[in-house]
């Protein structure tokens, strides 16, 4: 898997079945090292920073600063409340949620019930924050051909990569993403017709 089809499924959290198949993997073995590192305190380790800034970073700013909170420090999920407290960014967010929120609209196109018709509306771009909510519309398993060709014709290159690594994702619509004007998207495209 080349890194422009991973980046477009790697989230900034594992969700629940994608944890679990992660701790599922064996540990691996460290004997090959061990001559090297002779114990646990002469391993180093670093944690990789990301230089792009997270896609949800500005939608949870936008939701949070009309009640009130600012970002403190994304990454470790923290969040200054209207009072100067610290807190954290899941906190916030669960006590400010709105009905049309983007939060709520996302969590809604994963359901299992929601209509196909529902998918289609979902799918059609509206604003920079929906990115968020149509990203999440394409990992519905009632996805269907029509959903994708909808996706296809997105503004958003995010989104249309997406539908090249979609399972669902037919031959027809490979080839017509194989011109899109996205470099990114037409690679990707190409690179599964092989």
């Amino acid at each position: 898997m080349k890194y422009n089809q991973f980046k477009t499924f790697l989230q900034e959290v594992l969700d629940s079945s994608q944890k679990e198949k992660v701790d599922s993997w064996e540990k691996g073995d460290n004997s090959f090292s061990d001559h090297i590192f002779e114990g646990k305190d002469e391993r180093k380790s670093f944690e990789l920073e990301n230089p792009r800034k997270s896609d949800h970073q500005d939608v949870v700013k936008q939701h949070l600063e009309p009640h009130g909170f600012s970002i403190k420090n994304y990454k470790d999920g923290t969040a200054i409340d209207k009072h100067g407290r610290d807190t954290t960014i899941g906190k916030a967010l669960n006590d400010y949620k709105e009905k049309n929120s983007v939060f709520v609209r996302s969590t809604a196109v994963k359901n299992p019930n929601i209509t196909k018709e529902q998918l289609h509306k979902a799918l059609k771009p509206s604003s920079d924050e929906n990115r968020y909510v149509e990203s999440h519309a394409l990992t519905n398993p009632k996805i269907t051909k029509e959903h994708l060709d909808t996706a296809i014709n997105h503004p958003d290159e995010l989104i249309r990569e997406k539908v090249v690594n979609h399972p669902k994702v037919t031959k027809e619509q490979l080839q017509k993403l194989a011109s899109d004007k996205n470099d990114e998207v037409r690679e990707a495209a190409i690179n599964k017709l092989k």
